[in-house]
């Protein structure tokens, strides 16, 4: 276990570090690279400070690993093996976790997919190229985020905030929008069938095909 460590700028790049447990530590420029990291906990933990490079966790091993009240703004997550990811109540503003892998590996007919991302603020973050099937990111703040062929079909989006999100590609039908605010989901451009919102959401997805509601 490392707690309320300072290990800034150490390199675990390629380490075996399954179940370890991370709490109250510094984490800036700190290189998980490659390491192994599965059913790992990182509580409390901070990897990003200015003036410091982020933590970079780019291609390691993240299964069933647990993320909470962690501040992982401008991290990497680039690659990483990712099924059964969880994080919560983390900031991640501007993370890079562009092609996360969340797909259990085994081979299957239909790919099984986790994650959840609940309670976080993913401002600015980069979630290209990510399967979110039925992912649950309730609670979450995604302002600004990049959803190229981003999958969240079926995901949990209850109480998000998907305003000026952007991409090309991305799948949103059978996700749960009830209590999400959004000001770009164009139903011209995107499947929308099977998504859930509340009758006061109607007008948040008429407003940009230019219907014009009045009491």
């Amino acid at each position: 276990m490392f707690r309320g460590e300072d290990l800034r700028h150490r390199d675990f790049s390629g380490a075996e570090l399954d179940g370890h447990r991370f709490e109250d530590c510094l984490l800036a420029g700190a290189r998980f690279r490659g390491a192994s990291l599965a059913g790992a906990v990182f509580s409390g933990c901070r990897a990003w400070e200015a003036d410091e490079a982020p933590a970079d966790f780019s291609y390691a091993d993240l299964r069933e690993a647990v993320f909470e009240r962690c501040d992982l703004s401008m991290a990497s997550f680039h690659r990483a093996r990712a099924y059964d990811l969880s994080l919560s109540d983390c900031q991640a503003q501007g993370t890079d976790f562009s092609q996360l892998d969340t797909r259990l590996p085994v081979q299957t007919r239909t790919p099984m997919v986790r994650c959840t991302m609940t309670r976080c603020n993913l401002s600015y973050a980069d979630l290209a190229r990510i399967d979110l099937t039925g992912a649950d990111l309730s609670g979450s703040r995604l302002l600004e985020a990049s959803l190229d062929e981003c999958c969240l079909r079926d995901a949990d989006l209850r109480d998000t905030d998907l305003n000026n999100v952007s991409g090309r590609g991305f799948e949103i039908a059978g996700a749960d929008l009830r209590g999400a605010v959004f000001n770009n989901l164009d139903p011209r451009q995107l499947d929308l069938r099977g998504v859930r919102i509340r009758p006061e959401q109607v007008p948040l997805l008429l407003e940009p095909v230019g219907v014009v509601i009045e009491d």
